[in-house]
């Protein structure tokens, strides 16, 4: 049914201000997700470009790192090269001093025990009656050349010059009472008997085999100390690389 002039033209009216409101309102949604969208569109920018930083910054550290980390490695592979070097050289200089030592001590025992060995042939002879001509320049011959050999050796270190001395002495007193039994046997005659077969010098004495015994057990024990010395100086010059090797990780 038709509607009275006034109340249609109220409903017109209505109508109208409701559209009104709708397009007033889907303009305002509008824009606000225009601007949403671009509060959105700019978070995301910032947020990568803040990423792209971060990662530009990270790759910068990994780079320094990995160049520090590659430079220490090469320092300290220098460093223990130089070590390892000079530690060599320290091990042959110990065992070279060592064994320089030694070999004068070697050669002293053996010429103790050598003029020990012709001191009791010497007084083997003299409690014999019949005289041993040939037996006496034998003992006289190797009692001088041992004087010779004693003479040149080579000898350092207050310990080895004190043995060489008391060795030299007993080899000059030994050939001086050779000459003294050469005398008197010349005096007796008893160099008419150096054709005569002559029975051969006694065997050596025990306190000679306890001499050499000795000796082999010092040259035994020599070997077992050098290697250990050897070996506290190889752990003592490696911590000492160790700490330098830390002091040069820490400052690089």
């Amino acid at each position: 049914a038709a509607l009275p002039g006034g109340q249609q033209a109220v409903l017109t009216a209505g109508n109208a201000y409701c559209a009104l409101l709708e397009d007033m309102m889907n303009e305002a949604l509008s824009r606000s997700e225009g601007k949403v969208k671009a509060l959105q569109t700019g978070s995301m920018q910032s947020v990568n470009s803040g990423l792209s930083s971060t990662r530009n910054a990270a790759e910068f550290a990994t780079n320094a790192a990995e160049e520090a980390a590659d430079r220490v490695h090469q320092e300290v592979a220098a460093l223990r090269l130089q070590r390892a070097v000079k530690d060599d050289a320290a091990r042959q200089k110990l065992v070279e001093v060592r064994t320089q030592q030694r070999r004068q001590q070697r050669h002293l025992s053996e010429a103790t025990i050598q003029a020990e060995l012709y001191k009791e042939q010497l007084e083997h002879l003299l409690a014999e009656k019949k005289p041993r001509p040939r037996q006496l320049q034998q003992l006289i011959e190797g009692v001088k050349g041992l004087e010779g050999r004693v003479r040149d050796l080579e000898v350092s270190g207050k310990a080895n010059r004190s043995v060489h001395a008391v060795v030299a002495h007993s080899v000059r007193s030994l050939d001086g009472r050779l000459a003294k039994a050469l005398m008197i046997m010349d005096r007796t005659k008893g160099h008419r008997n150096l054709e005569e077969n002559e029975a051969e010098f006694v065997s050596e004495s025990k306190k000679i085999k306890r001499m050499r015994k000795t000796a082999e057990e010092q040259e035994s024990k020599f070997r077992v100390e050098l290697d250990a010395r050897v070996l506290t100086q190889q752990v003592r010059r490696t911590a000492r690389t160790e700490r330098h090797v830390a002091v040069l990780g820490a400052r690089l």
